[in-house]
């Protein structure tokens, strides 16, 4: 019972040692953690080593402090993408439908196909219907297609080879090459957003953007749709900008981190702002 005890007051130290690292005070010295902790300066060391070793804690070479490390973050993205990342994307769902009037969808993989989450119906009189819970072709359509894109590279390379073996009629399939559509997905990859003009149904377009976690894998795809008569050119300039901002911050929420690259009318508006 008393090496049990003294186990827990151990991890209990150590606990104490994380919980010191604040915004206004990332590093600490061993010194600093012995006197905030009233532990011994070789009771520090040692439970410093410790953390250092599991990627806890990072010490600086140069001065010798220590602030968190990345096993850190790995965790905090894994508690955050388990949260209720619809009720995140909810307030920029109820944006975007205030900015396009469109349906705003979220989907999400599922093996080969694409299942919706959640959707804000349009508010125009003619406009694109998805019922939750529907399964949808991976290898189609704006969210299709963004979903494909970000997935692990054996994970394509299976799909598509499917695919082209027992499928027709997909116009990404129509690329006819593994290497052909792959160079598209990648092309999607870069520009951070994919557009679809009926691919799925007729007379029907999207926009889809991805939300990421922390380690940059997609969780989802956020998705503008309407009739095709109304995804003109001047709407997709408007309308691209304002779903890769909604996106990107709430990847960003995820613990997602990104060299900005978004046109800066998306960046000048949201709920987020609102709330600020």
């Amino acid at each position: 019972m008393e090496k049990s005890g003294s186990q827990a007051q151990t991890v209990a130290h150590a606990l104490d040692i994380l919980n010191l690292f604040t915004r206004e005070q990332p590093e600490f010295s061993m010194m600093e953690m012995s006197r905030a902790l009233g532990i011994s300066k070789s009771s520090a060391h040692r439970l410093a080593n410790t953390l250092q070793a599991a990627g806890y804690l990072v010490q600086e070479p140069t001065t010798q402090r220590y602030h968190l490390g990345l096993k850190i973050l790995q965790l905090a993205g894994i508690v955050l993408a388990n949260m209720q990342f619809r009720e995140m994307l909810l307030p920029w769902m109820q944006w975007l439908r205030t900015q396009t009037k469109e349906t705003i969808s979220i989907y999400v993989a599922d093996n080969d196909v694409r299942v919706c989450v959640d959707r804000l119906e349009g508010t125009q009189d003619i406009r694109f219907v998805v019922e939750v819970n529907s399964r949808l072709p991976l290898h189609s359509g704006a969210a299709g297609k963004l979903l494909l894109a970000y997935q692990p590279a054996a994970i394509r390379k299976r799909l598509i080879e499917h695919w082209l073996a027992h499928l027709e009629g997909s116009i990404l399939l129509s690329l006819g090459s593994f290497e052909e559509i792959e160079q598209e997905l990648a092309q999607i990859r870069q520009q951070g957003y994919t557009v679809s003009k009926g691919e799925r149904v007729a007379y029907a377009s999207a926009i889809a953007a991805p939300v990421l976690d922390y380690r940059g894998e997609i969780l989802a795809a956020l998705t503008i749709s309407g009739p095709t008569m109304r995804f003109t050119e001047e709407h997709l300039r408007q309308w691209v900008p304002l779903i890769q901002h909604a996106a990107a911050t709430v990847s960003e929420q995820l613990g997602y981190i990104a060299t900005p690259t978004l046109d800066e009318r998306g960046k000048e508006s949201g709920p987020a702002k609102r709330r600020a």
